[in-house]
This record gives C-alpha cells, structure tokens and sequence, in this order.
C-alpha cells in the first residue's frame, strides 16, 4: 500500500462534464462504480484540494478490489481534513485487507476520536500504555453498549474482531450492523468475507449472493464469491466471476493469478494459454459472464 502517486486514467470522458463529482456521486450509487472511479478522477484532477472527492474516488477503488489505490485516495482525503470521520473507517479496513493490523488499528481509533459523541470515551493514556488492538476493540464495545443503533460502532467492531482473527465474534458485529442496515452491500461482503475465513463457505455464498444483487458491478464480492467457489472445488462458477470482475475492472490484474489457478485445477492447458493474452474475451466463446 505505498504507491507514492495516483496513476490517473487516460482519456477519460468525464474530464469535459461540468460537475463531474456530482456525475460521479449519481454514478456509484447507482452502482456503475468503474464509471464512478473516472468521474471522481475527472473530480479530484479539476479539484486536488477536495477531501470529499478524494475520500468517493478510494471508496470506489476500495470497491473494485484496488486497496493500494484506495489507501493513497483515502489518505488524501484525511490530509486534507484529517477530521473525515468516513474516510478514516475506510482506511481502518483497507488497511485489514491489506493485513496491515497496526495501520488499521490507528486510523479506526482515530476515527473515535475524531467523531463528535465518541471521542469522550477515548482515554490517551490508556492506549499509549497497552495493547492497542485489545484496548481499541474495548473502546469499540463500550461504545456499541451505549450505543447500539449506530451501525457504525458494529461494522468496526467486525473489521477489529477480523485484525484478532476472532472470527465469530466478527460475524456477530457483522449480523448486528446488518440489523442496523440490512441493504448495505458492503456489510454483506464483509460479513461473507469473515465467514470464509471461519470455513463457514455455504453461508459466504449467500452473503456474496446478497451483496451482488444490491450491488451488481461489486467486483471485490464477485472476486471473493469466486474464492469461495474455487475452494470448494467449483472452478467453472470461479472462473466466471473473476473474468466478470476483470471485465469490470481491467486493471485488477492480480485477479489473472486466481483465473490461472482455477484453470489449472480443471486441467484446462488451452484456457491457461488463453490467461496469458491477459484478455477477457478471450474467454468468450467458453464462458457467459
């Protein structure tokens, strides 16, 4: 996660739009989230000072399984207004993606103490002195004890649990933040995410399942529904979703890795052939994606 500069697409067309944020904004909650990234880089190219467009545009590559990128957008956003309570807790769990536990730790108890209502609780002391990652998920509880309705405290509490690698009590936050916010595409990722890891595969797929109907282009669910299918041996359905993925998002190209060692398992040598042109439609005439 140390790219040291952001690698803007070339002739993008929302560079000519008038409002290309709001262009972007309608764009990804309508769930177009490739077009979105290239409206909000038309956005933050018009408008470098902007920490709402940073933090939309790392969202948006967080969502297309791009978590250096969106670490280095995120970061923007927080230098320029260090207090963005969303962009913090974004960069906590892609910070947990990228197994980067002391990183996460530190921004999602920035994000408390940062937020208004919580930051009363957050004793300075106590953290510099301990564990941090034990005192941060006490803090988090204490919050959500007080708090429950924010769905907010549950979600941090998930990713935390997740950093633990205390699996169960993860997917609990995960049900109650669903409690909260049910339609929430990225909770249902999350929570199919924890549940892969805790060999709970047949429920992930459901979650991964939910997550894409409210979310279609999602390419990090279609990538990790296909994980979950290429462990349980279905290679065919895997390979789908990860040259669906690809389609939607061409320069996700660690996601070849995963397409060749789903063909490896089918003992295919002529679809191995075709992941090295590295070109989804090579794969056309064998696959419907």
């Amino acid at each position: 996660s140390d790219i040291s500069s952001y690698e803007f697409q070339q002739n993008n067309p929302y560079l000519n739009d008038p409002d290309p944020l709001a262009r972007g904004e309608e764009l990804l909650a309508a769930g177009r989230v490739p077009e979105a990234v290239l409206a909000f880089e038309a956005a933050v190219q018009r408008d470098e000072s902007s920490a709402h467009a940073w933090h939309l545009l790392g969202v948006s590559q967080a969502e297309c399984d791009d978590d250096d990128r969106a670490i280095f957008c995120l970061r923007s956003a927080v230098e320029r207004d260090p207090a963005h309570l969303d962009a913090l807790l974004a960069l906590g769990v892609s910070h947990t993606n990228n197994l980067e536990r002391s990183q996460a730790v530190d921004y999602l108890l920035s994000w408390l103490r940062a937020h208004p209502r919580y930051a009363p609780l957050v004793d300075n002391q106590a953290a510099l002195e301990g564990d941090p990652l034990r005192y941060t998920v006490d803090l988090f509880q204490r919050a959500a004890e007080q708090f429950p309705e924010d769905s907010n405290l549950w979600t941090v509490l998930g990713v935390l649990h997740n950093v633990a690698r205390q699996f169960d009590r993860a997917i609990e936050s995960f049900e109650r933040a669903l409690e909260q916010n049910d339609t929430d595409h990225s909770l249902w990722n999350k929570l199919g995410a924890t549940q892969a890891n805790s060999n709970r595969s047949t429920e992930a797929l459901y979650a991964y399942h939910r997550a894409l109907e409210l979310r279609p282009e999602f390419v990090r669910a279609l990538v990790n529904l296909g994980i979950s299918y290429s462990n349980q041996g279905m290679y065919e359905d895997a390979i789908r979703c990860f040259l669906r993925g690809l389609s939607l998002n061409p320069s996700a190209r660690h996601q070849w890795s995963y397409v060749r060692s789903a063909c490896a398992c089918l003992e295919r040598p002529d679809l191995l052939e075709k992941c090295d042109m590295r070109d989804v439609e090579a794969f056309r005439d064998t696959f419907d994606f």
